[in-house]
């Protein structure tokens, strides 16, 4: 259910919350990253049906999700605000989740973090990634110019305010993206409503054949 994928997602916020105070850059949240210890809450390309039939609370969702990996961290200095990582040819291992600043310039910040975790609330709420190819160029190219993917299907079971905080996560200005106290003050975390989407409500929505549909799976 969607409480208690917004319960994962506050969880997850928290942990961001936590590292930021101390000037500390996750740089690989992804849901690879993300262990979860109960059996029947296993992330895998069957999750969108296990998430409307699971009836353990949203407390319990929260307690079973640990965010892990910090071997991408870094260390901001005192008046330090981004750190760009010369990386040359490399990409990023979890590239569907890297933010646009990441593809051109290699630039890091906690609005970095930030998009990350706007991608792991997309995915989970929609069983979709908002930007995906076979190709890795492709796939950069679409991250850059920040055009994601609402496919109508994928969030009819979604509410209004769930995909509202998504959108004001997946922006391609670091600087209008909300940050840890926008997203721990947005109606959808403190739950203040559980609206349908109407289908007037996604913007020129792009419908994909069959074929180019793509549904989260693990690597």
């Amino acid at each position: 259910p969607e409480a208690n994928i917004r319960q994962i997602i506050f969880n997850l916020i928290l942990s961001i919350q936590f590292m930021h105070k101390r000037k500390i850059l996750h740089r690989d949240i992804c849901l690879e990253n993300l262990v979860v210890s109960q059996p029947e809450m296993m992330l895998s390309k069957t999750f969108k049906q296990a998430r409307k039939t699971n009836k353990k609370s949203a407390d319990d969702w929260a307690d079973s999700v640990t965010l892990i990996n910090f071997g991408s961290a870094y260390a901001l200095e005192k008046m330090q605000l981004t750190v760009t990582d010369r990386l040359g040819s490399e990409i990023p291992t979890c590239l569907e989740y890297a933010a646009p600043e990441v593809i051109k310039h290699n630039e890091y910040s906690p609005k970095t973090d930030i998009w990350s975790i706007g991608i792991v609330a997309f995915t989970l709420l929609s069983g979709s990634f908002p930007f995906f190819s076979d190709n890795k160029y492709e796939l950069m190219d679409q991250i850059e110019t920040c055009l994601p993917h609402y496919n109508h299907e994928d969030w009819t079971d979604v509410s209004a305010m769930a995909l509202l905080f998504v959108k004001r996560i997946l922006k391609f200005d670091p600087e209008k993206r909300l940050d840890i106290k926008g997203m721990l003050a947005d109606p959808w975390i403190v739950g203040l409503t559980m609206n349908y989407v109407p289908p007037e409500a996604l913007r020129k929505p792009v419908l994909l054949p069959p074929a180019a549909r793509h549904s989260f799976k693990l690597r």
